[in-house]
């Protein structure tokens, strides 16, 4: 189901704030770093859809390049229609997998995964590290967005019952049927735990998915491969990979937002280093989801 689901049953991509290219920059400039300025700049887009987070970028940087891969061919295809409509020259969308990305490519001053690490394969997330690494500029920055733990390991539970409900089903329009009737079971279920913690809980999440369009119940709960990290894995892999983690997009991500300011120097307080530090925090918000910057390892931040 992996690359042609998107194709009939296409994801709706938006243009996502934390991705842009001035977003970035400043949070490389903040640690000490000298990123290419936005307006001139190369950018990769892995897993690009149809391409709708990077065409206003595009359109707001006309002296900027950018690049985007994608292997559903039907929305790089609708993608290619929107750059013509719009009258883009500086924008390439290719069908193409991250596994065959090499340096033929070329370099890049930014190189953007949003909403693809977690749902590929262990040889696709390898890949996006790799390019990562062999096709980022010097200074450049990396935004890779996964599914963390412990908010997604709770979430997970939701995606589990659905996918027992819908076995045996292939085609993308019966797995949803069973998945939303899987969801009326549980809706219905979660009023025999009345005020219980678990009657809660699964009355918010069956409520969350009610609300999401079939794209994202396909493509987040029903999709092949989901996996959720604890960031402290994450980070190995990065490290591993001879990248290092500068920070999330915001420091607002990174300190704690919403934390009583005595939680916030426990830990402080309680904490090595800044790995450490950022996993205890998705310990205390229930974090389900990151967006980690990445540079290279021998960038002094």
């Amino acid at each position: 189901m992996a690359a042609n689901a998107y194709d009939s049953v296409p994801y709706e991509s938006h243009a996502q704030g934390e991705t842009w290219l001035d977003v970035l920059a400043a949070q490389a400039t903040l640690f000490g770093m000298k990123p290419a300025p936005p307006g001139a700049c190369r950018a990769l887009f892995i897993g690009c859809a149809s391409g709708w987070n990077m065409l206003p970028m595009a359109a707001l940087l006309p002296e900027s390049r950018f690049v985007g891969i994608d292997l559903a061919a039907g929305q790089v295809a609708t993608g290619r229609d929107d750059v013509g409509l719009l009258g883009l020259s500086n924008v390439e969308l290719r069908v193409m997998d991250v596994l065959d990305v090499t340096a033929e490519l070329g370099l890049f001053d930014y190189i953007i995964a949003h909403g693809v690490y977690s749902w590929v394969s262990a040889a696709a997330q390898a890949a996006i590290l790799r390019v990562c690494r062999d096709n980022l500029a010097p200074q450049g920055v990396a935004y890779v967005s996964y599914n963390c733990k412990p908010g997604w390991q709770m979430r997970s539970l939701l995606r589990d019952m659905m996918e027992l409900h819908a076995r045996g089903f292939e085609a993308p329009a019966d797995r949803l049927r069973q998945a939303r009737a899987m969801l009326g079971f549980l809706g219905r279920a979660a009023q025999v735990d009345g005020d219980g913690s678990y009657g809660r809980w699964l009355a918010e999440e069956v409520a969350l998915l009610d609300r999401m369009g079939d794209f994202y119940l396909l493509h987040e709960h029903l999709a092949p491969a989901n996996e959720a990290l604890w960031f402290h894995e994450f980070s190995k892999r990065v490290v591993n990979g001879a990248m290092q983690y500068l920070g999330e997009p915001t420091l607002a991500m990174m300190m704690g937002r919403g934390l009583p300011a005595a939680l916030r120097e426990e830990l402080d307080a309680a904490t090595g280093d800044l790995i450490q530090t950022q996993q205890y925090l998705d310990f205390a918000s229930g974090r389900h989801f990151r967006r980690s910057l990445l540079v290279h390892q021998d960038v002094k931040l």
